[in-house]
C-alpha cells in the first residue's frame, strides 16, 4: 500500500487491516491518496448488499464513490482516495473490494483447526454456525475465524480477519452453561466468547454447508446438487460490487468448486462426524 490516510481513518485501518501477517507475496499495489473538495458522488447509483445493510454508491465507469471517497481496482492496482468523512462500513467495503480483486475470497464461514485439518462451516443465518463452532471447540478443535476469513482459492491457504465467538444466549445455556453469566453480551444480544484463535495461515481441506434448521412442515425444495453448491458458495462469499472484484471473484468461485471438497450437512451429523 502506498500513500496516506487521514488520521483517524489511518487508525481505523490498522487496527481492520493490519490484523495479522498472511505471508501471502505481494502482487497488488494499493494507490491511497487524500480525496480533497467536497463535491457529492457522480455516477448512476448503485447499491451495495453488506452485513451491516445496504450502502448506496456511485459509479462512473471503473470508479465507484460515497460520500468521503472514490475507489477504482484492477487486476494489479487499485486507487482509493478518501477524507475523514467516509464512514466505517464504507471504507470496509472499499478494502474488502480491493482484496477480491487481487484474488482472494471472502468467506463468510466459520474456520476451525485440529490435527493439521482446517475446515470451514458456512449456512444460511441462524443455520448454527457458531454454534456448531462452539460444540467443536469441547472436541479438540480450534477457532481460526467465526465468521470471516480470506481464502486464496488457487492455494486453498486462507487466514482467519475476526476474533471471539458470539452466541445466542440459549445456545451457550445448552451447551457451555457455565460460560453464561461470565460472558459480555453485544449490541445485537449475543452472547461473547474470546477462546484461544490459531493465527497464521491454514490450508483448507473441507467445506461444509449447514442445512437450514427448518419445520418438517415446510421442507425446502430440492435442488440439483451442483446448482446447490454454486448457491452455496456465491451465499457465502457474497456479490462483489466492482468490475475488477467481479472477474476476480468468478474465476475464485469455479476454481473453489473444482477443486475443494464441499458437503451439505446437518448441525448435529457434522459435529458427530467431526467430534470423533
Amino acid at each position: 500500500m502506498r500513500g496516506e490516510a487521514p488520521g483517524p481513518v489511518a487508525e481505523f485501518l490498522q487496527a481492520d487491516w493490519q490484523r495479522q501477517a498472511t505471508g501471502w507475496p505481494a502482487g497488488h499495489t494499493l494507490n491511497l491518496s487524500v480525496l480533497g473538495g467536497n463535491e457529492p458522488p457522480r455516477g448512476r447509483p448503485v447499491l451495495a448488499q453488506t452485513h451491516a445493510g445496504p450502502l448506496e454508491f456511485r459509479a462512473e465507469g471503473e470508479v465507484f464513490s460515497a460520500p468521503g471517497l472514490t475507489l477504482e481496482t484492477a487486476a494489479l492496482h487499485s486507487h482509493l482516495a478518501l477524507n475523514g468523512q467516509v464512514s466505517a462500513a464504507v471504507l470496509l467495503l472499499a478494502f474488502s473490494e480491493v482484496q477480491r480483486a487481487t484474488g482472494l475470497l471472502p468467506l463468510h464461514a466459520s474456520v476451525l483447526h485440529r490435527a493439521g485439518q482446517s475446515i470451514a462451516v458456512s449456512g444460511p443465518s441462524g443455520a448454527g454456525k457458531s454454534t456448531a463452532a462452539l460444540r467443536l471447540l469441547g472436541l479438540g478443535w480450534q477457532l481460526v475465524a467465526e465468521d470471516w476469513a480470506w481464502l486464496d482459492p488457487h492455494t486453498l491457504r486462507l487466514t482467519g480477519w475476526d476474533s471471539g465467538l458470539r452466541l445466542r444466549p440459549e445456545s451457550l445455556e445448552l451447551f457451555a452453561p457455565q460460560l453464561l453469566e461470565s460472558a459480555p453480551t453485544d449490541a445485537h444480544g449475543k452472547k461473547v466468547l474470546s477462546p484461544p484463535r490459531l493465527t497464521g495461515v491454514q490450508t483448507l481441506n473441507a467445506l461444509y454447508f449447514l442445512l437450514p434448521q427448518i419445520s418438517a412442515d415446510a421442507p425446502l425444495p430440492a435442488l440439483p446438487p451442483q446448482l446447490e453448491r454454486v448457491r452455496s458458495v456465491w451465499g457465502m462469499v457474497g456479490a462483489p460490487l466492482t468490475p475488477a472484484a467481479r472477474r476476480a471473484t468468478q474465476t475464485g468461485v469455479n476454481r473453489l468448486l473444482a477443486n475443494l471438497p464441499m458437503e451439505h450437512i446437518d448441525r448435529n451429523e457434522l459435529v458427530e462426524r467431526l467430534g470423533v
